[in-house]
């Protein structure tokens, strides 16, 4: 692999590289195709497996971020039409009597 010492010299360019697979930053170009062109199939597994891990753990927090919201949402609603409620029906009761 010509470009072995760019893509994972050190620590952190390993660690740009697995960024760089994980934001879809040309990973295909860049990093897939130069490892398949050498044979170098298990490490595009990896990269692939990387994608979809970090991939569906991100959407997993978004998507657990916005449940939890809208949850909170929902109760502090209730809360206050409970609220209003209890006013109009103390209002109901006084005009009663």
């Amino acid at each position: 692999w010509v470009e072995k010492e760019l893509y994972s010299g050190s620590v952190f360019r390993t660690l740009l590289t697995i960024i760089q697979v994980f934001t879809l930053d040309s990973w295909a170009s860049d990093i897939a195709r130069p490892l398949l062109m050498i044979g170098k199939w298990g490490a595009v597994v990896i990269f692939i497996v990387t994608i979809i891990i970090c991939n569906m753990g991100v959407l997993n927090i978004i998507i657990s971020l916005m449940v939890e919201r809208i949850s909170e949402m929902k109760q502090d609603s209730e809360q206050r039409n409970g609220k209003i409620l209890a006013w109009v029906e103390s209002k109901i009761l006084k005009f009663i009597r």
